[in-house]
């Protein structure tokens, strides 16, 4: 999409493998006021350079961000700002184009506040579905029965049950 920065392409699923994202952060991390700039970047989507590796799966990438010593308000855009669609990084990760490690990367680390986590997986976006009504369109049952046998909180079954998939 339009207004990517090399971030954007290089979170994308065609640089998965050859590690253009991590040497780009690695360069780039010598300029923590640049770097900045570079993360909060979003295309025309609405989303910004890490949504878009969550989007995509690439755990690596997100890890070496998150698990760095870069400005917090970096790591905390991943799941703060929801995109164009209103979709926050649960709905994005819930997908079929992100693999289950990094759905569950991205769950354990929202769980250390319940509350925000509750508050992002029962985010509807602008077509009106959770992040588990995404997971459950797109046949992520793994993604979902994680979410279901990681809380005893019966609302989250509620949700998937009571939603109308019409």
């Amino acid at each position: 999409s339009k207004g990517q920065n090399v971030f954007h392409l290089a979170a994308n699923i065609f640089f998965f493998y050859n590690g253009t994202f991590i040497y780009l952060f690695n360069l780039a991390s010598g300029d923590p006021k640049k770097l900045k700039e570079y993360f909060f970047k979003t295309d025309s989507n609405g989303n910004t350079p890490l949504k878009v590796a969550a989007q995509y799966g690439q755990l690596d990438n997100l890890k070496i961000v998150l698990e760095s010593n870069v400005d917090t308000k970096i790591k905390d855009s991943v799941f703060d700002n929801d995109n164009s669609k209103g979709q926050n990084v649960f709905h994005l990760a819930a997908a079929e184009s992100c693999n289950d490690d990094t759905f569950i990367y991205l769950f354990n680390l929202g769980s250390v506040d319940p509350e925000k986590l509750e508050k992002y997986l029962f985010q509807t976006d602008y077509d009106g579905d959770t992040s588990l009504n995404v997971a459950l369109r797109h046949g992520q049952f793994k993604k979902l029965r994680f979410v279901i046998e990681s809380n005893t909180d019966f609302k989250i079954i509620d949700s998937v049950f009571d939603y109308d998939y019409s």
